[in-house]
């Protein structure tokens, strides 16, 4: 599958995946965003980018991570990332029409879904994708 462009966002002390994000929409050539996060600061920038990426017909898919408590700990020890309140994020996907994965490696699969055709609209769009909705 080719890629446009591959950022990694390290301990985010100047810039966040929001802001890559942001400046990533704006490139022609990328047609979806997916996301390998840990935690996103500022909700209202968050609202800016999902409204961004929503006027510009561009997905964007994540895949969160810090969800249990193990999950929680193994990000503050590898980033010092606070990955912040699980129904908080799944409320927030939700409302901005944010796909969310289960894991990682299922990102591919959603980048090449997204890429056959018109998105999904409506009350009955999903907001969650797991192995189950991807064929596996």
């Amino acid at each position: 599958m080719p890629s446009s462009a591959v950022v990694s966002s390290g301990n985010e002390v100047d810039l966040g995946w929001l802001d890559y994000v942001d400046y990533l929409l704006d490139d022609p050539s990328i047609k979806v965003i997916l996301g390998f996060v840990e935690g996103l600061s500022g909700r209202h920038r968050l609202v800016e980018v999902a409204h961004k990426a929503a006027r510009l017909r561009k997905p964007i898919a994540v895949a969160k991570m810090g969800r249990s408590e193990v999950g929680r700990r193994a990000a503050a020890a590898h980033t010092g990332s606070d990955t912040g309140s699980e129904i908080a994020y799944a409320e927030s996907f939700r409302t901005l029409g944010i796909l969310r994965v289960d894991d990682a490696d299922d990102l591919p699969d959603v980048a090449v879904s997204s890429s056959f055709g018109q998105l999904p609209r409506g009350r009955r769009a999903p907001t969650h994708l797991g192995p189950s909705h991807l064929g596996h």
